[in-house]
């Protein structure tokens, strides 16, 4: 008797074991990439780490003086050209061609008829206009970069043509940053934070500001409206750090809670023991330079106000042996404020000799006898006894302030340190009420620019010695209308004989800018950029902020999640294709019994 349920052959049981075995490998293949397209849909987040008391100051970026914001405002608003990531050259920006002619004194820049503001608001030449005469008015912080510019004018919407006097234009002017009329026009310019918590912020550049914890951070999104796919960057979210201390800081970079920070030279070995951290140097920018209070009106001891007391206190230092010491070489020695690496840096100008020798010769000639107690006095009876004061977050330059103690010591001179966080310190210097600081000033690779800072105009803002000198004013005026390199450096070289022989600043040493970033964790990071503050700092070091990507062998733009429809339907047809195998060997299988 035959069986109502007849015995499925063990070929088919085979075959469709099989068949299903290599359906679950499909799926189990398919979830994998779902999650990981969906995992890599996530956002993808960038943090730089800074720390001390200067974080931000605003984010108006006309009155803007601190690094982190300048990098900010960079990142979020336009500008007509960048440089290149070298500085040799201009790249198209909100400006898709340009003539600049020294010849005719006309600068003519056409923009790109695409961009929009974050809110679909076309940029045109009105906020270009808007922008430049607002960085021409006398309270800007940036008036000075822009002393080259007699006038701005649109020629049409698209089409803007500047009067100038000079090629500082073409290397000061041409990289500040656009801010949207419609926006700005209803605000003080003079008071404007750049940014409120309550409102909707609006630019044009790759990021745009979403949220700001003072003191503590700064939160940027991709502008998804941007309108230059090449600028566009790879990171979704970036996030500005800011730690009490340095030393919190390291341990944030060392333990991955963020991904790239400047790092001291008592932080490199520290660093370079951990297997997912690079080190990079860039060429220092950055003056470490010994100011001393010059100003008749200011509170400091008046014996610095004597060139001779300034010398001495120069010869007294051993440069040389403080860079070894401090910088375990990672510095070179200064003589002015444009660093050594600039085209306009004076090159007859030679650090200043450790000489005590001379130093003590130099006192003995001018009257600086010594006192009962050791120390010595002007001939009117003020003690050589000076504060020295610097920031708290110079952790190199604090722990050489007491060799530099020592120094003067052997020339009779009684030295005071005291660190002050940044703020305060500051404060005290435009009130002149220092003696002696340690401080530094970031300048631009390619132009003298930090030399306005000696300007009689620059007290008591920037101008923290005190320091005014008629020809230096008027020789200022002459750089920023040359029309040639040549004629430019003629004029920066005697700008900086002039502060180098008065002994405006003792310009000490320039660092290395260290640098230190995940590199387990990202890559396409541009480490020869030419930048004021590193790889990651403003002007041409915001290129990194757009090329950094994680490193990962997938990206979303890979991967084309599957939806549920096509995942069921991809099973239906599975099931129907084993169905029929199974019923095509079964009807074999029954035909060769029945030929028996």
């Amino acid at each position: 008797m035959k069986s109502l349920n007849p015995k499925i052959p063990k070929v088919s049981i085979t075959v469709i074991l099989t068949l299903i075995l290599l359906t679950s490998g499909f799926l189990s293949v398919l979830s994998i990439n779902l999650s990981t397209a969906q995992s890599n849909n996530s956002e993808i987040t960038f943090i730089k780490g800074s720390s001390g008391s200067t974080f931000v100051d605003t984010f108006n970026t006309f009155k803007s003086s601190y690094a982190n914001a300048q990098t900010i405002i960079s990142l979020v608003y336009p500008w007509l050209l960048m440089f290149s990531p070298d500085m040799n050259s201009l790249e198209p920006y909100l400006a898709t061609s340009w003539d600049i002619n020294l010849l005719n004194h006309t600068a003519i820049f056409h923009l790109n008829q695409n961009a929009k503001w974050s809110d679909g608001v076309p940029i045109t030449a009105q906020d270009v206009v808007f922008s430049y005469n607002t960085y021409m008015q006398p309270w800007s912080h940036l008036k000075k970069w822009t002393s080259s510019i007699t006038s701005v004018t649109a020629l049409n919407n698209y089409t803007v043509k500047f009067t100038i006097t000079g090629i500082s234009f073409e290397l000061l002017a041409i990289d500040l940053p656009i801010v949207p009329y419609h926006i700005w026009k209803n605000v003080n310019l003079t008071s404007y934070s750049g940014f409120s918590s309550g409102s909707t912020f609006v630019g044009g550049g790759p990021f745009l500001i979403s949220s700001y914890t003072p003191s503590q951070s700064v939160v940027l999104v991709k502008n998804p409206n941007f309108w230059d796919p090449s600028l566009t960057p790879h990171v979704d979210k970036l996030i500005f750090q800011n730690f009490a201390s340095s030393t919190s800081e390291l341990a944030a970079l060392e333990s991955g809670e963020i991904d790239v920070a400047g790092i001291s030279i008592t932080d490199i070995p520290s660093v370079k023991n951990n297997t997912n951290l690079a080190i990079v140097g860039s060429p220092g920018s950055a003056d470490h330079y010994l100011v001393f209070n010059q100003y008749p009106n200011g509170s400091g001891n008046p014996t610095l106000r004597d060139i001779h007391v300034r010398e001495a206190l120069a010869y007294a230092l051993n440069i040389s042996y403080l860079i070894q010491l401090g910088y375990k070489g990672y510095a070179i020695p200064g003589v002015s404020l444009v660093n050594p690496g600039n085209p306009f840096c004076n090159p007859y100008l030679k650090p200043w000799p450790y000489n005590v020798t001379l130093a003590n010769k130099i006192l003995d000639e001018y009257g600086y006898k010594y006192g009962s107690n050791g120390i010595r006095e002007s001939p009117n009876g003020t003690p050589l006894i000076f504060n020295l004061w610097l920031p708290s977050g110079f952790t190199t330059d604090i722990n050489l302030a007491p060799v530099m103690v020592k120094y003067w010591q052997a020339i009779g001179v009684k030295v005071n340190v005291q660190v002050f966080d940044s703020a305060t310190l500051s404060a005290l210097e435009v009130a002149y009420k220092h003696d002696m600081v340690i401080w530094d000033w970031n300048s631009m690779p390619n132009w003298p620019s930090e030399l306005y800072v000696h300007l009689t105009s620059s007290i008591p803002e920037d101008n923290d010695a005190g320091y005014s000198n008629h020809t230096y004013d008027m020789l200022y005026n002459e750089l920023m209308n040359a029309t040639s390199i040549t004629q430019a450096k003629i004029i920066a070289y005697e700008m900086q004989n002039l502060t180098y022989y008065a002994l405006a600043y003792l310009n000490m040493y320039y660092p290395e800018y260290l640098t230190a970033y995940n590199i387990q964790k990202w890559t396409n990071i541009n480490t020869s950029v030419v930048s004021q503050a590193g790889i990651f700092g403003f002007a041409p070091g915001i290129w990194n902020y757009l090329s950094v990507e994680p490193k990962t062998q997938v990206t979303p733009s890979e991967i084309t999640p599957m939806s549920p429809i096509i995942i069921g339907s991809i099973i239906v047809i599975i099931v129907i294709i084993l169905a029929v195998i199974s019923y095509i060997v079964y009807k074999k299988k029954q035909s060769k019994k029945g030929k028996l």
